[in-house]
């Protein structure tokens, strides 16, 4: 019926049939064994091979069995039809234009830039609301020293526009650098804890550098203006310096960079020397020094109820410290 149909054009419609609970079942034997596992093919292959099992695997009944080697079975697969199909398979150079567009990669990454940069941009979102109470508590802290600063180099005490109220508000100066600079000293730690999960996912391509390093600079800049716009207004003009708005507002955009330069600045110590920095630090083997000199000492000596050690021993573990006597 297709054969005569397909010549005058007429379409012959497909007829599915389905069957509801149908079962079947079938006898499987691949050698001596019942399931063509891996177990049993290997076996199979050894038991082909092998002088003492070949015999069992002999289909010509009308020829007496003879041995056939290794380097004979695989001449013969070469010549059969299927060993040259296969052969002129593998030969053939592979023209890639047939293959499916998915199948090879063409590019690092397997989706766009844009889109890995807007997924590390939400992981860090994410992250960040996650430690809320940490940057809302950095922020009353800015909050409470800004307050105490106020409150100790108030305006009405500076009359008199000489070198001594100079140094005064000089200091105040000052204070408020080094205030914004380490603000953010806590971003040194949380980078270090992030690192080998960062190097990890960069390693296996999961996003470029870039991404997750620009993502993280564009949402550390909204918490830099917060902090600059509560310290500058409560210190500004509180304390008493050059009220005109200009000079304000530029001492508004001072700390901001400071703090970026800050951040960035930790960042960088902690992604370089996160380990290099605990050797290079002489507070390291003086703290290692003088802890082991007292926790090694015979009071420290007695059982401890946690584990076969001495009490002075866990407490250095619990630290990371040696806990030989020098």
């Amino acid at each position: 019926m297709p054969l005569r149909c397909i010549p005058v054009g007429l379409d012959v419609p497909s007829i599915k049939v389905r069957y509801k609970n149908l079962t079947i079942g079938a006898d499987v034997k691949m050698g001596s064994r019942a399931l063509p596992t891996l177990i049993s093919y290997t076996r199979d292959a050894f038991e082909v091979t092998s002088k003492k099992d070949q015999v069992q695997y002999w289909a010509d009944s009308s020829n007496p069995y003879k041995f056939i080697s290794v380097p004979k079975i695989a001449e013969a697969f070469k010549n059969s039809r299927f060993g040259k199909s296969l052969e002129s398979m593998c030969t053939a150079p592979f023209d890639k234009s047939k293959s499916h567009p998915l199948a090879f990669p063409r590019t690092r990454f397997a989706v766009p830039k844009w889109e890995l940069f807007k997924a590390c941009f939400s992981r860090e979102l994410t992250l960040m609301n996650s430690q809320e109470f940490l940057y809302t508590f950095r922020t009353c802290q800015v909050t409470f020293v800004g307050i105490v600063t106020w409150t100790m180099f108030m305006k009405t005490k500076f009359n008199d526009k000489d070198e001594e109220y100079g140094n005064l508000y000089q200091s105040v100066l000052f204070f408020g650098l080094v205030h914004m600079t380490f603000n953010g000293y806590f971003e040194l730690s949380l980078m270090i804890a992030r690192l080998p999960v960062v190097y990890k996912q960069r390693g296996n391509l999961f996003y470029p550098r870039w991404a997750w390093s620009l993502a993280t600079w564009i949402l550390g800049v909204p918490y830099s203006i917060v902090e600059s716009v509560i310290w500058s207004c409560i210190v500004y003009y509180s304390v008493g310096f050059a009220p005109a708005p200009g000079r304000f507002f530029r001492y508004m955009f001072l700390p901001l960079m400071i703090h970026q330069m800050a951040l960035g600045l930790l960042r960088f110590m902690a992604s370089l020397a996160r380990n290099m920095g605990y050797w290079l630090s002489p507070l390291t083997y003086g703290q290692r020094a003088i802890s082991v000199n007292e926790f090694t000492a015979t009071r420290w000596m007695q059982h401890s109820a946690f584990g076969n050690k001495t009490v002075g021993q866990n407490v250095l573990y619990r630290f990371d410290l040696p806990d030989d006597d020098y």
